[in-house]
Order: C-alpha cells, then structure tokens, then sequence
C-alpha cells in the first residue's frame, strides 16, 4: 500500500474518533456548540482529505471544507449531497485556533450529526473500510 493511501486510512480512525464525539455529545447540554461544531468540521475535513489521501491528490493546508470538496469535485470525485451545506463549519475549524469561540451561526447540531454521517460514509466507502 502506497503511503497516500496507508495516511488516508489514518485520517479515517481520526474522522470516525471525532465523529464519535459528535454522536456521544449531541444531546448534551452542557457542551457548548463550538466544541460539537469543531468536531463535527474536524470530522469532515479529515474524511474529505482520507479520499484525497487515497486518490494520491495534493491539496493545501487548510480547515476551509468549501476548498476541500472543490479539490475533490475538480478530479472528478462525487461528494455527498449535503457538500455545499457542511462550507459554514469551517468557522468551528479555523477560529477555533485563534479565538475563543468562533463567530459562526448557532449550531443545528442534528443536522451536524447528519453531515457527519454522511461524510463518513462517503470515506468509508471510497476507501472500502467500514
């Protein structure tokens, strides 16, 4: 196995640990949104770059998800049907880093919990892992 693709399935286990984080907490109260919403968008940023890990496609460092599936897209790889909505998690990812609390729109965080899902799936099956 090439080492793109062996670092593809390791952001895989990463993904569904974050995920695991989304599902146990979506319910919780007392966790405040930006730290479900940031690891919901870690989530699905690292299953967008596991697929392009797995297709050997270069990609920048970056948190943005818009930019990520647009690399995707232009080498002709289909995204889950929520792609464009999942874009304004980015703030959950990049603020994050640099301030308290990011200034993004409250959480939904089912429909958090459902893009997450998705986008696991989504890797899961490209990379044929389950």
């Amino acid at each position: 196995m090439n080492r793109c693709r062996e670092y593809g399935r390791q952001l895989l286990l990463m993904a569904r640990d974050d995920a695991l984080a989304v599902t146990q907490h979506l319910n919780d109260p007392h966790l405040v949104d930006w730290i479900l919403g940031f690891h919901a968008q870690q989530a699905i940023e690292k299953s967008i770059k596991a697929v392009l890990n797995h297709h050997d496609i270069t990609y920048p460092r970056t948190r943005d998800l818009a930019e990520l599936l647009g690399i995707a897209r232009s080498h002709g790889i289909g995204i889950p049907q929520c792609g464009e909505e999942v874009a304004v998690l980015s703030a959950f990812g990049a603020e994050l880093r640099y301030e308290r609390r990011p200034k993004a729109a409250p959480l939904n965080r089912r429909l958090a919990g459902s893009w997450v899902q998705s986008f696991l799936d989504w890797a899961e099956g490209i990379l044929g892992e389950s």
